[in-house]
């Protein structure tokens, strides 16, 4: 599921990403083994027969605008919810999300290594990373497991 912008369908942004992740826009897939819904998961869907969704590109921010969280969990969706973050670039090649303006982590470290210095708190304290791809793999084995 993944909502149109008023700029681009929700299909065509879809294969934008996957062409930029993966050089491929899977083409041969849509239909077959990759379904599109166009919509919003904080409005009324209706129910499909779909065992597993894996919500890649979901509002993962601590803080929501509105009631975005709020929404979704109203609607008692019987499902597996796995929040992500602190993503960082794929360890085989370093390459990083494609709005990677957005990540609050990186921001900060950018800000970090250009004022060469950090909070002193921040000193000792561990930052943790989860690389893209190893993360995408956690997740499709969690996704076998029981509710």
């Amino acid at each position: 599921m993944l909502r149109s912008r008023k700029t681009s369908s929700a299909e065509r942004r879809l294969r934008k990403q996957l062409f930029y992740y993966f050089e491929n826009d899977y083409d041969e897939l849509f239909g077959k083994r990759l379904f599109m819904i166009d919509g919003d998961i904080t409005h009324e869907i209706q129910p499909l027969d779909i065992s597993t969704v894996i919500n890649c590109v979901a509002v993962v921010k601590h803080f929501s605008e509105g009631t975005e969280l709020e929404a979704i969990a109203d609607k008692g969706l019987n499902a597996k919810i796995m929040r992500v973050g602190t993503l960082s670039a794929r360890y085989s090649d370093g390459e990083f999300q494609i709005n990677s303006n957005t990540n609050s982590s990186m921001g900060r470290l950018k800000i970090y290594a250009m004022l060469g210095l950090c909070p002193y708190e921040q000193l000792d304290v561990p930052m943790e990373f989860s690389p893209i791809y190893e993360t995408a793999k956690a997740i499709l084995r969690l996704c076998e497991t029981p509710r």
